[in-house]
């Protein structure tokens, strides 16, 4: 992966679960992705399939300890990859805090 991003959380499931989803929903919105859960509400899975971020693929995995988000750039976004970590990073700040 290009980049991962870890933050730790002291949330319950039910909670996690929500402001992850709208972490997610916020990544949506600024990356133009599409959003999948894999398993039991361990990982959201997303891939932008159109416009400048298409290629972007990646997951948000829900851990009972941390959140972590990994992101696999198409070779041309590999430059703006410092941009895209500010993203997450400040998504993740504003949602799991």
């Amino acid at each position: 992966m290009d980049i991962e991003i870890r933050r730790p959380h002291s949330f319950d499931t039910k909670d996690l679960v929500t402001r992850t989803i709208a972490m997610a929903e916020g990544l949506k919105e600024e990356l133009h992705l599409e959003l999948s859960w894999r398993g039991d509400h361990k990982a959201i899975e997303f891939e932008s399939t159109g416009g400048l971020t298409k290629g972007i693929k990646g997951e948000i995995e829900l851990d009972p300890e941390f959140v972590c988000v990994r992101v696999k750039l198409p070779f041309g976004l590999k430059p703006m990859r410092s941009s895209f970590e500010r993203v997450i990073s400040d998504e993740m700040d504003e949602r799991l805090a």
